[in-house]
């Protein structure tokens, strides 16, 4: 699976009266399925994953200023049960730049996130969509850096959020929406109290 992004568009408050505002970097995500068996049969998933992050933007707070190459390992477990259905993912790996090392390093992060699935009751979105998922969720990050500015630091992140859909909008194109408040837990942090909105068009 080949995932091309789009650049995000960033806002960043800082304690020291200096906004900043731009399209971060163009981002691409490229995924291998190493293993994986359906839901009557262990229902999990191993992948290999390489994403990769062009710096193409605002270089001033926003960009790192360097092609960023991210090689993961990802693993899913699915669990069906008589309080209903949940799911594990996590994906571990290191950031490795293509310069600027004493500073960017190569920081080692673990996610996880660990979803539930509800069934939700829509009509007003046609037949196709009558009943559609919504899947509360909690994140972990956990980032390492062995070396860079940051050597020595372990950080950790929460995000709680949810993820809305897949609703169909016409033949193979569906829409999913995912929104999440994110913040710092270790006192070592290089941002906290983030809002987060995600959209995707998903053609399959």
């Amino acid at each position: 699976e080949i995932i091309l992004g789009n650049p995000n568009y960033v806002t960043h408050n800082w304690p020291r009266n200096v906004d900043a505002a731009g399209f971060a970097d163009w981002t691409f995500l490229g995924k291998y399925r190493i293993l994986s068996a359906p839901s009557d049969d262990g229902n999990y998933v191993l992948m290999f994953l390489l994403g990769t992050s062009y710096a193409t933007g605002l270089e001033k707070y926003i960009s790192a200023g360097h092609d960023l190459f991210n090689p993961m390992l990802g693993f899913g477990k699915g669990f069906v049960g008589q309080y209903g259905e949940f799911d594990y993912e996590a994906t571990i790996g290191p950031t490795i730049p293509d310069g600027g090392m004493q500073k960017l390093g190569t920081p080692v992060t673990w996610n996880s996130v660990f979803q539930y699935r509800l069934r939700v009751p829509t009509p007003f979105l046609g037949e196709m969509n009558q009943i559609s998922t919504l899947w509360p969720e909690l994140e972990t990050s956990w980032m390492s850096f062995p070396n860079g500015e940051n050597d020595g630091q372990q950080q950790l992140y929460l995000t709680v959020g949810f993820l809305a859909g897949r609703f169909n909008l016409g033949g193979y194109f569906h829409f999913v929406l995912g929104m999440g408040y994110q913040f710092a837990v270790t006192p070592s942090r290089m941002y906290n109290h983030q809002y987060l909105i995600s959209m995707r068009i998903p053609y399959f």
